[in-house]
């Protein structure tokens, strides 16, 4: 009678013929057994997130397992996962990446396949679980400006950017390692063309990966502006003169992605992990630090002063394979390491 006390009607007719009641039971049976386990191994590309950390800590709470997590930029996450399956050292139960690391390590068989996912049914029709890995937040690639100097004019196209005014006044996110940066430069590569990327190189933009230190040199007026960064960390530069932005084309965005690494020690515990960020409330936590959600529910209860850091026009995504990627990291170093 449990079961179908939490269900609805239709759910309680598969009930009834066992259906539901056995998903139920083998998914409780897969949370007794994390239980056990007692402990996950967490590696995450997300380098800075107060509702990541609030939700692990609901999560070891309502469930009694300690995670242990590892921060790194992705191309990292990946060299060290592979440093360590090679040599037969499976420390690692959960991924949070970038779909290009995500696509190659499906591909060199260095995940494990999810399973069924009671959360995965929440997801909003944009986003699809797949074999090894499932989008767990959006993110759009936007702009941080100096709020004092630079007018509110002043940026309404990325074109805009190309202009001579911002010369030796802009920096950008670094474009020819895999990352927000090259993802930046591939989307409006492809938008606005190379001769779009060949006038932006001629203001000889700053080209950096230390995009905290850039929050506070945008402050400062050394730069105007800051190019190829997500919104959760234009957030970060709240009470400075700076304001995160996205000009009218709208933003280049990807879905970041967790996936179960091969042979993980913890496999029990990792599931119950991927679904618990699934869940409502713990998207709901990093909807209001400006990370999109991908489940339904969350964008109508989210903060009103979040809503422009979440609800943000798309302009493209960059392929998930990682061959198209390398290819714009190649581009990239083309026309800006050579100017």
């Amino acid at each position: 009678m449990k079961c179908v006390r939490k269900l609805t009607m239709a759910a309680i007719i598969g009930c009834l013929a066992g259906t539901v009641c056995a998903q139920d039971a083998q998914w409780d049976s897969v949370v007794a057994a994390a239980k056990k386990e007692k402990t996950l191994v967490f590696y995450t590309g997300l380098l800075s997130s107060k509702c990541l950390d609030r939700n692990i800590d609901r999560f070891g709470k309502e469930y009694g397992i300690t995670v242990q997590t590892f921060r790194a930029r992705g191309g990292e996450l990946l060299e060290r996962i592979r440093v360590e399956q090679a040599s037969n050292r499976f420390i690692g139960d959960v991924e949070w990446n970038g779909p290009p690391v995500i696509f190659l390590q499906g591909e060199k068989g260095a995940l494990e396949p999810l399973g069924p996912l009671p959360n995965v049914s929440n997801l909003l029709p944009d986003y699809h679980a797949e074999k090894y890995a499932v989008p767990v937040t959006r993110s759009s690639i936007g702009m941080i400006i100096n709020d004092r100097l630079v007018k509110p004019g002043d940026v309404k196209s990325w074109k805009d950017l190309t202009d001579e005014k911002w010369r030796g006044k802009i920096a950008v996110d670094q474009m020819d390692v895999l990352g927000v940066g090259n993802m930046w430069f591939d989307v409006t590569y492809q938008k606005f063309g190379q001769g779009f990327q060949e006038a932006f190189a001629k203001n000889k933009p700053l080209i950096t990966r230390d995009w905290g230190a850039m929050e506070r040199r945008v402050a400062s007026g050394e730069y105007l502006a800051y190019v190829g960064i997500e919104s959760f960390n234009g957030l970060v530069a709240k009470g400075l003169p700076v304001r995160w932005m996205v000009p009218e084309e709208g933003a280049p965005a990807y879905t970041a992605k967790l996936a179960i690494l091969k042979n993980a020690p913890h496999p029990n515990a990792a599931r119950v992990f991927v679904n618990f960020l699934l869940g409502t409330d713990s998207q709901l936590l990093c909807a209001n630090e400006a990370m999109g959600p991908v489940v339904k529910g969350v964008l109508e209860k989210v903060d009103p002063s979040m809503r422009p850091y979440v609800d943000v026009k798309k302009m493209g995504e960059q392929s998930p394979d990682p061959a198209v990627a390398s290819k714009a990291v190649d581009v990239a170093r083309q026309i800006y390491l050579t100017r």
